[in-house]
């Protein structure tokens, strides 16, 4: 896209990934990364690889919500509370188990 919004050129979408953060690098290669930057750059991936290394792609889901505005809290609580509901569910579910074992142990020693 130009500078007046005007689509010049289609990218193959063959090779195109959706790219979240955090992105992980070696902080070694990172730090030589930055020190050799041109810093118009417009992010860490791209001043990696203009410094010679390589970044791989992990394929996964967009449930990591990355907190940048104000207005990523309500869904990043939001997803807070869900996973809180879910790890308790797997809780109860987890100690209901184990009273199971426990009482069916306790009722074949009285047999």
């Amino acid at each position: 896209i130009n500078e007046i919004g005007l689509i010049t050129e289609n990218l193959n979408r063959e090779s195109i990934v959706r790219v979240q953060t955090p992105q992980f690098f070696t902080f070694k290669n990172l730090l030589i990364s930055y020190n050799e930057a041109d810093l118009t750059s417009s992010d860490d991936s791209t001043i990696y690889t203009a410094a010679g290394f390589n970044c791989s792609v992990t394929f996964t889901t967009e449930e990591n919500k990355k907190i940048t505005y104000l207005d990523d809290i309500p869904s990043a609580k939001e997803q807070i509370e869900e996973y809180v509901r879910s790890r308790d569910k797997g809780r109860e579910s987890a100690q209901a188990v184990r009273r199971f074992r426990e009482l069916t142990a306790l009722k074949g020693e009285t047999e």
